[in-house]
């Protein structure tokens, strides 16, 4: 039933990505009780088995000899596939964006049925009128080896309401036509209201209707339909539709992509599928990796952000950033930051004493499982000094069994400074590998206690915490290293 789920999930998710009304997701309502997998079908006594080669890829169409579909499917590039068929002989379509391909079959019984590539031809495909285009304006196209043009409309094409499909096309400033099938070459743009499956070049612009191929230009690129290429340019990259390349520019916009978008600014409102890398970046649902100073994703985020700065509605994965900041992540997001906002997240402020630093206070931030730590301490040293230490650390929580227990292990660096005033020709870190055990006493106040393992670097002075629990140190230079034992005691609200 699961599997069942996740494939009308799949195939109404694929079939609405480029609607007006945009995707669509469908829900579930099962009411069930038992255990294990609810089983609509075993496939295990079928009478003939049909292995569907990794070389295969695109929507297959199997039907039997009367007509009926029998199977749909997505055979993606890779992997094999098995189909359970009665014995028999069957029709197979093989659909790709740009080709068709068909054959015949005949499954036997008991026997190794394998469909090759080799086994389907290519079909010519039917001259259709697509829905909403003008009465009399025909896919069959006039094919023209070779155009040259000065200007659109001063051009070597013939004159005719059919529309006409380039194989070379040489502008002299710009051109425009219906569909190119080669290459096209302009100084400053080259427009298409067809499709492209080859190439553009333009020192301005390209605009197609979709593309297969490669466009690029000085300025930028638009193409409305699938991009299966790659589109670079100085300036913009518009895609709406599938792009399944990649493209690279100052700007980026495609809806559906799977593949890369590279470029100062990206902007995707839905599903991408690849990566994008830029300065800025801005997606819909993702499942990824977004790299930019600032990642922003309105939907779900099932890969990972890297930035200076991360912003995603519910997040699955990585986020690494300064700061990150996410509605929600459950206990699958693993937030690595400096200042974590995470709506459904800890957010925790915290007091305690060390055997290094008297007073302490900070402010836990985070996911259910994983937390940044931003703080201050403050401690006297000898006479009227008084000693500071800016605090920073990153940890995991979990909690225990019975409920109220739960378990930090966090991993905290002190800067000090002497006298509250920085010295930056002077290093004084320590740094506090620590375990502490918490009793949650009310929704929002616990007490810990727990023991660290500490380790200084410093200039100003030779060890920290007390002697008793040091257990190593030594002299390099103008460094003093000490390793010791501490132990902490808190209180968290």
């Amino acid at each position: 039933l699961a599997e069942a789920y996740q494939h009308a999930f799949n195939e109404t998710l694929a079939r609405t990505e480029t609607t007006q009304v945009g995707p669509q997701h469908p829900s579930y309502a099962f009411r069930l009780a038992g255990s294990g997998d609810l089983v609509l079908t075993d496939l295990r006594d079928t009478s003939a088995l049909l292995k569907l080669n990794p070389e295969l890829n695109g929507r297959l169409f199997i039907r039997d000899d009367q007509g009926r579909l029998v199977v749909e499917v997505y055979k993606p590039a890779g992997s094999s596939m098995t189909l359970g068929l009665e014995p028999g002989t069957y029709r197979v379509v093989l659909e790709t964006p740009t080709t068709r391909k068909q054959g015949v079959l005949d499954i036997q019984r008991s026997a190794q049925n394998h469909l090759e590539p080799s086994k389907l031809a290519d079909v010519e495909l039917e001259p259709t009128t697509a829905r909403g285009t003008p009465s009399g304006k025909q896919v069959d196209y006039i094919k023209t080896p070779f155009s040259f043009s000065v200007i659109p409309g001063l051009d070597t094409n013939p004159q005719t309401d059919r529309p006409i499909q380039n194989n070379i096309s040489l502008h002299l400033l710009g051109g425009w036509g219906y569909a190119l099938r080669g290459v096209e070459v302009a100084s400053l743009f080259a427009g298409r209201d067809g499709p492209v499956e080859g190439v553009q070049l333009a020192g301005l612009f390209n605009t197609s209707e979709s593309l297969f191929g490669a466009q690029m230009s000085g300025l930028f690129n638009l193409s409305q339909g699938d991009v299966l290429g790659v589109q670079a340019t100085g300036g913009l990259n518009y895609t709406s539709g599938e792009m399944v390349g990649w493209q690279y520019a100052s700007i980026n916009y495609a809806k559906t992509t799977k593949g890369v978008q590279s470029a100062v600014i990206n902007a995707n409102t839905e599903a991408l599928t690849g990566f994008q890398m830029g300065v800025v970046n801005y997606s819909g649902q993702t499942e990824g990796i977004q790299l930019g100073v600032i990642n922003i994703n309105k939907d779900d985020l099932n890969g990972s952000q890297i930035g200076v700065i991360n912003r995603s509605s519910k997040t699955k994965g990585l986020v690494l950033g300064v700061v990150n900041i996410a509605d929600e992540m459950g206990d699958e997001g693993i937030p690595i930051g400096i200042i974590n906002v995470i709506g459904d997240g800890l957010l925790e402020a915290t007091a305690w004493t060390s055997d290094t630093t008297l007073v302490n206070a900070g402010i836990k931030m985070g996911s259910q499982r994983f937390y940044s730590i931003l703080g201050i301490g403050a401690a006297p040293v000898d006479g009227d000094q008084e000693e500071a230490s800016f605090i920073v650390g990153l940890g995991g929580h979990f909690d225990l069994t019975p409920s109220p227990l739960w378990l930090d292990i966090d991993l905290l660096t002190h800067h000090y400074y002497e006298d509250f005033s920085s010295d930056e020709d002077v290093l004084d870190m320590l740094g506090k590998l620590r375990g502490t055990l918490g009793w949650q006493l009310a929704d929002h106040l616990s007490v810990y206690a727990g023991i660290s393992v500490n380790f200084l670097i410093s200039e100003r002075r030779r060890h920290a915490g007390p002697a008793a629990l040091r257990l190593w140190s030594k002299t390099e230079g103008d460094y003093h290293l000490d390793l010791g034992l501490g132990f902490i005691l808190g209180i968290q609200i």
